[in-house]
């Protein structure tokens, strides 16, 4: 498995590229403790990203989207919602489509997070 980096993130999620690096490289240690490659297989450096992504957003970086009273619109958190609920956040879903579907492939379940 390659070292993802900030860019690889950025791809997927060019919301956060004003994103400092300092915490960039935060963010992919902690990401990359949650990844094992043997289950995840070629898909770990995308469930890497997503993940982290995941994470950045749950933290309050990114960009929100409110309506015109001022509420966040679906699929976007506010800073202040620090959830890990993987269904808060559309990086959260892609994270864990892939993780179902490499617990599938390894023949068994993966961790729960």
């Amino acid at each position: 498995m390659a070292a993802l980096v900030k860019a690889d993130c950025i791809a997927i999620a060019p919301e956060f590229t004003t994103v400092a690096d300092a915490t960039w490289t935060l963010f992919l240690a902690q990401s990359l403790s949650r990844i094992n490659p043997a289950i995840y297989g070629t898909k770990a450096n995308m469930a890497q990203a997503y993940l982290t992504c995941h994470l950045l957003k749950t933290m309050g970086f990114g960009v929100f989207v409110y309506d015109n009273t001022g509420k966040v619109t679906s699929g976007n958190l506010t800073p202040a919602d620090e959830s890990d609920d993987f269904d808060a956040t559309v990086y959260g879903r892609a994270y864990q489509k892939i993780q179902r579907e490499c617990s599938v492939a390894a023949g068994g379940l993966v961790w729960a997070e």
